[in-house]
């Protein structure tokens, strides 16, 4: 028996046995087990296998080249550091798992498909949006910091705060402003500058659901600034199932009425028409080819609903109102008029008639202080029927005669304001020019509107004129008929230049001198049909049509509602 001593290798050689030293044990020299070049009596290898630290050969745990004992894999799956080929975290051609994206979302660098942190065509994670939700920035559509239509992040307003948006400083004043782009002033907003001019005050505003928009101002405060609601109608109307700015001045007119009435999409629930009837001193001077009286039975007529505008507003659904503010005649009480089809009648008479401005002055300076007063209760008498949407109409002989002059006084060419008006003939219409250039001369009246009006108005214009100064503020929008009424706005806007904001022009009449005054006003006519018969029927058909632009807005399938696709793509403007 053999005792070996800890620390003391024996080694054996033949012939001689075991014997005690240090390069061997049990006699084998550089083998622990005896078995030379190995560990546990295999060559070459630790654990009794060659070329393997487990104990089988070119493997690590006993399965040949693969660190943990499958072969060409970590964790036992071929070509994978986890098990799973191709893959740093075990699923194929992924990270985390799933194929061809780093963090187990294909096509995603951090786990979602085309998005640069994980979530469908998103940077930072949600689909199509910036830092996490639909179209946005901060992760709702159509808002760069989160909510819809809005710019700093909450529904409808710009900071927050709902529901608020921005009023601003008085428009400038001066000459009549013109825009850069579209036909002839309009405000046809293409893609990258839909939106005029702007401003920064606070107001509040109500939405689609809120209370009526019509919050009353004192006259001459600042109207309303429109910047930020006409922003939130273009996205509203980009949103909608159709290429972008294909409804032409259409949405125009849906933006210029969002940024009046003060929300988003405007309506129109239910609107009038006021026509003015006055007798003209100036027929006197035979500068009309029929007589005044024609000016009362025509009113009659209106009451009884046979009137042109009786016609047109009845079909486009405009309730008529007819207002005697100058009517030389006098007219029998209510329960003796005609029966009303859907026609009131207002009496607002300051005279019977005007002066003769060709001899004297139209009217004193308290008749026309008075006439500009009754034209802002008639405003007040808008706002308190609701109506969304009004319109100016004239009935009156003479008063183109009388428009002619009051544009004559505020600046414009007599060779382009004076023209036949109901059809005059060249003879009449040479004598008609002389008379009114004269009768301006003999006034001289000073170029305020209170001035002009005085000395060469008429009751039925100027009550015209102080109907749209007393609109200002109350957020409802007014359409100008023809010639007439479009010289009353004019004098209006010299007033006050605030007035032209809300103000379209229904349509461009046959009087020569129409067009030039609307583009100094800053207005393109809604249509142009050669139309000359007054009473506010070129303003119904114009209004209508603005009608039928907001129905559309608020009628409209959005994109994601209809789920239609392609509200991302990006076209180029034509």
């Amino acid at each position: 028996m053999i005792f070996l001593i800890p620390g003391i290798p024996v080694s054996w050689q033949p012939g001689m046995g075991y014997s005690l030293g240090w390069n061997g044990l049990l006699g084998i020299p550089n083998a622990p087990f005896g078995i030379p070049n190995t560990s546990f009596g295999v060559p070459n290898t630790p654990f009794g296998v060659p070329n393997t630290p487990f104990g089988v050969p070119n493997t690590s745990f006993g399965v040949p080249n693969t660190p943990f004992g499958v072969p060409n894999t970590s964790f036992g799956v071929p070509n994978t550091p986890f098990g799973i080929p191709n893959t740093p975290f075990g699923v194929p051609n992924t990270s985390f798992g799933v194929p061809n994206t780093p963090f187990g979302v294909p096509n995603a660098p951090l786990g979602l498909p085309n998005t640069p942190l994980g979530i469908q065509k998103a940077p930072l994670g949600i689909q199509k949006a910036p830092l996490g939700l639909p179209n946005t920035p901060l992760g709702l559509p159509n808002a760069p910091f989160g909510l819809p239509n809005v710019p700093l992040g909450i529904q409808q307003a710009p900071l927050g705060l709902p529901p608020v948006l921005f009023r601003g400083s008085p428009a400038r004043t001066g000459t009549p402003c013109r825009y850069a782009s579209g036909e002839r002033g309009e405000k046809m907003l293409d893609r990258s500058s839909r939106l005029p001019y702007h401003h920064t005050t606070m107001t509040p505003y109500c939405n689609e659901t809120g209370p009526s928009p019509h919050s009353p101002q004192e006259e001459g405060a600042a109207l309303p600034a429109k910047r930020r609601v006409e922003e939130a109608m273009l996205a509203h109307l980009d949103n909608l199932t159709k290429p972008r700015g294909s409804l032409g001045k259409l949405e125009a007119y849906c933006i210029k009425m969002a940024g009046i009435q003060n929300q988003v999409p405007p309506r129109i629930r239910k609107k009038g028409i006021y026509v003015f009837a006055g007798d003209q001193g100036i027929t006197e001077e035979g500068v009309s080819l029929y007589p005044s009286e024609v000016t009362y039975q025509m009113v009659l007529n209106m009451l009884s609903g046979g009137a042109g505008i009786n016609a047109l507003a009845q079909r486009t659904g405009w309730e008529v109102i007819a207002v005697d503010a100058g009517v030389a005649g006098e007219f029998p009480p209510d329960e003796e008029l005609p029966p009303q089809r859907s026609c009131r009648f207002i009496r607002a008479k300051i005279g019977k008639g005007c002066g003769n401005f060709y001899k004297t002055q139209a009217m004193s300076a308290q008749e026309a202080v008075k006439t500009l007063e009754q034209g802002k209760k008639l405003a007040d008498d808008a706002q308190e029927q609701g109506y969304d949407l009004v319109a100016v109409g004239d009935l009156g002989i003479g008063n183109t005669s009388t428009a002619a002059a009051m544009l004559i006084a505020a600046g414009f060419s007599p060779e382009e304001m004076v023209d036949r008006g109901t059809g005059i003939d060249r003879e009449r219409l040479e004598h008609k020019k002389r008379i009114i250039r004269e009768a301006v001369a003999l006034r001289k009246p000073a170029q305020t509107g209170e001035a002009i009006i005085e000395q060469v108005g008429s009751f039925d214009l100027g009550m015209m004129s102080g109907f749209i100064l007393g609109l200002a503020g109350k957020g409802i929008p007014c359409v100008l008929d023809g010639f007439p009424v479009t010289a009353a706005a004019y004098l209006a806007a010299m007033i006050n230049p605030q007035v032209k904001e809300f103000l379209f022009a229904g349509h461009q009449s046959k009087v020569a001198g129409h067009r030039p005054v609307l583009d100094n006003l800053g207005l393109s006519p809604i249509v142009s049909l050669d139309m000359h018969l007054g009473e506010g029927t070129g303003a119904v058909i114009g209004g209508y049509i603005i009608e039928l632009a907001v129905h559309a807005a608020r009628t409209m399938a959005s994109f994601s509602q209809a789920q239609v696709s392609g509200k991302d793509i990006v076209e180029e403007k034509y």
